[in-house]
């Protein structure tokens, strides 16, 4: 330790001897002396309480805001989770149906093939039947002529046809 801190150590100790004597001076005094000291030091104190009191008091009103505004955030996102859940189900439905559609489509549009092929081969079974048949047919052209002046007797024809049946049965 060199000379000058030794000067500042010892300086600094006699402060504080002087901050020891002036107290024990005051501790001498009278005791109705000290009276105003002690209420000067309650009136502090007090005031000290009040401003914690008051900031106590800041600190919760702004508490119960921040978790009112925390209960409002939370309430949003658990409708807005809830409606998430609904339109994925709606979107899951969706699906489904259109699925189902389209599963019905294909199989119509399966039955329309095998329609159409079932149409196709009856024209083409008809054309040839129908061309068969008037190959064989030939061109046979039948003319028959009435004759305006005979008239017809319809009792007549009607009891030969009764005659022709009863003589086959």
């Amino acid at each position: 330790m060199s000379f000058r801190d030794k000067i500042l150590y010892l300086e600094k100790q006699r402060e504080v001897l002087e901050d020891r004597w002036s107290m024990l001076q005051v501790e001498d005094a009278p005791e109705s002396d000290l009276e105003p000291i002690y209420l000067s030091y309650i009136s502090k104190l007090l005031a000290q309480v009040n401003n914690v009191t008051k900031k106590n008091n800041q600190t919760q009103r702004s508490l119960l805001d921040m978790m009112d505004s925390i209960n409002d955030v939370k309430d949003k996102y658990e409708d807005e989770f809830n409606l998430r859940t609904d339109m994925e189900y709606a979107f899951v439905e969706l699906k489904k149906d259109v699925d189902t559609c389209s599963l019905d489509k294909t199989e119509l549009e399966v039955k329309q093939g095998q329609l159409k092929g079932i149409i196709e081969l009856l024209t083409t079974v008809y054309e040839h039947e129908l061309k068969g048949v008037m190959e064989e047919s030939g061109d046979i052209s039948v003319l028959l002529n009435m004759d305006s002046r005979c008239p017809l007797k319809f009792e007549n024809l009607v009891q030969e046809i009764k005659e022709r049946y009863e003589s086959i049965a």
